[in-house]
């Protein structure tokens, strides 16, 4: 069992924590609790994906098979990133003990303790102050601003948090499982876009692909020879391959797109088309 994929998954939990504390530090604002309409947690989805992100990319480095036990992986080092990032701000969040402030007044994410003021550490432990911060009557917003929201909503913000990190971490691991694997040679499939085209053309495109499967050249020569999609029409398709970069195994696959107003674009799944191809055709069309 490799390794390097626990190495860098470790090596990036605790990069993305370092990253998010600092950013939360420099802008005021706790990143990782940052939410649209009180209920998507996109701060919490971003964390889960930021910290399992290492070990998939040390799966895919050293070529390892996904499998199931990756999705318990992802979602312990999500997790753990969450649980670090809060155990820092923990150690550097500190309570006034000035008579001239108000008793409850709280700095937070400050590095060295400043005058008159006693680390949350020092108070409380680190499960208890989890437990007061979801369970605070007020919401930080930004730099100095703060939201009145009541305790029960700041408890379900916190909680709809925690499963944004759940929920990142197992988007990633899905975003992998779908990821073409050889067997064989025990490699990730490459994939390589071959070429755009526009829709009003594929019915020539298909009869002509289907004349020369057997032939990697003339499939070569067919694809270069296809006009390039009109820039501004709003769907268009794109042959791609699919290969293992060793025993050169794989498929054609055709693909359709829509295009929005904003120029995003969406796949028409129910459309996709995939044609198997034999090595030879396949190294002969790569290359």
């Amino acid at each position: 069992m490799p390794l390097i994929p626990y190495a860098l998954g470790v090596l990036g939990a605790a990069l993305v924590s370092i990253l998010v504390v600092l950013f939360n530090q420099w802008a005021g604002f706790e990143i990782h609790s940052l939410s649209f309409w009180f209920i998507i947690p996109a701060g919490g989805l971003l964390l889960g994906i930021g910290g399992a992100g290492g070990f998939f990319i040390g799966k895919r480095y050293t070529h390892s098979k996904f499998a199931k036990i990756d999705y318990l992986i992802a979602i312990i080092l999500g997790l753990s990133t969450f649980l670090s990032v809060n155990y820092i701000s923990y150690q550097n969040t500190y309570l006034s003990i000035d008579e001239t402030t108000p008793e409850d007044e709280i700095v937070k994410s400050q590095f060295s303790q400043p005058e008159n003021y006693i680390s949350m550490s020092e108070i409380v432990t680190f499960f208890d102050y989890l437990n007061l911060i979801n369970s605070s009557s007020t919401q930080q917003m930004s730099r100095g601003v703060e939201l009145e929201l009541g305790e029960t909503s700041t408890t379900i913000l916190f909680y709809i948090q925690f499963l944004g990190v759940i929920l990142g971490s197992i988007v990633l691991v899905l975003l992998f499982s779908d990821l073409k694997y050889c067997d064989n040679c025990k490699r990730y499939y490459s994939n390589k876009v071959l070429k755009s085209f526009n829709v009003e053309d594929f019915d020539k495109i298909a009869e002509n692909l289907n004349k020369n499967l057997k032939d990697g050249s003339k499939i070569k020569n067919l694809i270069a020879e296809i006009k390039e999609k009109d820039t501004k029409a709003d769907k268009f398709g794109n042959i791609e391959i699919d290969f293992c970069p060793k025993c050169h195994s794989g498929s054609i696959i055709i693909k359709f797109f829509t295009v929005g107003k904003k120029g995003d674009t969406d796949e028409v799944t129910d459309m996709r088309q995939e044609i198997m191809l034999n090595q030879t055709v396949i190294k002969d069309i790569i290359g």
